[in-house]
């Protein structure tokens, strides 16, 4: 029942936000057919805004599943043309944030203390918010150094987890209904993918991860990773090191930086074919 209801919920946001602009004259007719009993009850409300800006609204609505998927095809500028690439780039780190109020609750139950006792400031606005967690800015009560702070979403994990039981769903049709679906094999693609997303939502994996990639480029002078404060680490909530820089993909933002680029891209072909990577 619950599969139905969510199928319902993504039906209801895909007529809400007009996405059918993506579904192309070719589409089956029972796809069809449900976008216009849709159409009826729910008039198309975001139609002053772009198709791309549409179907980017439409996934932070279905949940951080759908964000994900958003952030991995916005990578793919090899498939997708350039206005929907911009466009789901948003969702790597302007993800529509939760309340500042709702974060420090967390923090605090994660650690059984008040935040006045963990930092002497605390932004409670994110400076970034993704699929699965946002970042605020803090300093530390022991000693004042600048932190970052990341924090998990509320209830992430469920909704994922009920997400993916609809993903497996939907490979064991494919697989059963679909001619030559086998050689793509897609409950193993599932099954990539969820092991993937827990992974992700899982921040003291994450903290370990850096920390070990740090202890093996600990005499790199190409790349710099944050120190983790392992006191102040949990699996909703990890504290690091305030490193400030230029995101790689703000090409122009780098020149005005007078940033090698050629230098830049053999460094990151370096670091990426590091055999602890």
């Amino acid at each position: 029942m619950s599969n139905i209801l969510r199928i319902c919920k993504i039906l209801w946001v895909f007529r809400s936000f007009n996405l059918a602009d993506f579904t192309g004259t070719n589409s089956p007719f029972f796809i069809k057919f449900i976008i216009f009993l849709l159409s009826i009850l729910n008039g198309n409300k975001y139609k002053h805004f772009s198709k791309e800006k549409r179907l980017r609204i439409a996934l932070e609505n279905l949940g951080p599943l759908f964000v994900k998927f958003g952030q991995l095809l916005s990578t793919r500028r090899d498939i997708l043309y350039d206005e929907l690439a911009d466009e789901l780039a948003f969702l790597q780190d302007k993800v529509k944030p939760f309340s500042g109020e709702i974060a420090v609750s967390i923090i605090e139950k994660s650690f059984k203390q008040k935040l006045d006792n963990l930092f002497s400031e605390f932004s409670l606005t994110p400076i970034a918010s993704a699929s699965v967690a946002q970042v605020h800015l803090a300093k530390l009560k022991k000693n004042n150094n600048a932190v970052a702070v990341k924090v998990l979403r509320p209830n992430v994990l469920q909704n994922i987890e009920r997400d993916l039981k609809l993903l497996y769903l939907f490979a064991e049709i494919i697989k059963v209904f679909v001619p030559g679906s086998k050689r793509l094999r897609p409950i193993e693609v599932v099954s990539e993918f969820d092991t993937y997303l827990h992974d992700e939502v899982d921040l003291l994996y994450e903290a370990g991860n850096a920390s070990k990639i740090k202890r093996n480029f600990a005499k790199s002078s190409i790349l710099k990773i944050p120190e983790m404060v392992w006191e102040l680490c949990s699996s909703e909530v990890i504290v690091m090191e305030r490193v400030d820089g230029i995101p790689i993909n703000q090409i122009d933002l780098l020149k005005k930086s007078n940033i090698d680029l050629v230098q830049l891209s053999h460094d990151g072909v370096e670091i990426f074919f590091h055999p602890s990577i």
